[in-house]
């Protein structure tokens, strides 16, 4: 079985910009090779999850900054600082064009290929 990214590798600590870029092009080189092999699965789906996830946590994200204007920072801080929320979007904003980017070559690898996605 291929090596899939945990959906959740992004809040796996240490949340370093840099650390988590490495990661995820290591990822991004396997389905590469796997798409050099015409071969989507699993990784198409999986990307598909991915960006999901990342997308939706950068709302969430993005909704719980916005609501701290209105409050005291100092609840949100207990739970996550400042470095690690610029972080946290450092990387999903790294992250997801390369990933779409992946999810659109696998739909063009797929139409050409026809093939069982699983």
């Amino acid at each position: 079985m291929e090596n899939l990214l945990r959906t959740d590798w992004y809040v796996q600590p240490p949340i370093d910009p840099e650390h988590k870029s490495y990661i995820l092009l290591a990822f991004l080189l396997d389905v590469d090779r796997s798409y050099l092999t015409r071969k989507v699965s699993p990784y198409l789906l999986h990307l598909e999850k991915l960006e999901k996830e990342l997308v939706k946590f950068r709302e969430t994200l993005g909704y719980h900054n916005s609501r701290m204007e209105e409050f005291d920072r100092f609840h949100f801080t207990a739970l996550m600082d400042e470095a690690e929320t610029f972080g946290m979007t450092e990387i999903i904003d790294f992250s997801v064009p390369r990933i779409r980017s992946r999810i659109d070559d696998g739909y063009v690898i797929l139409r050409k290929y026809k093939q069982v996605l699983y």
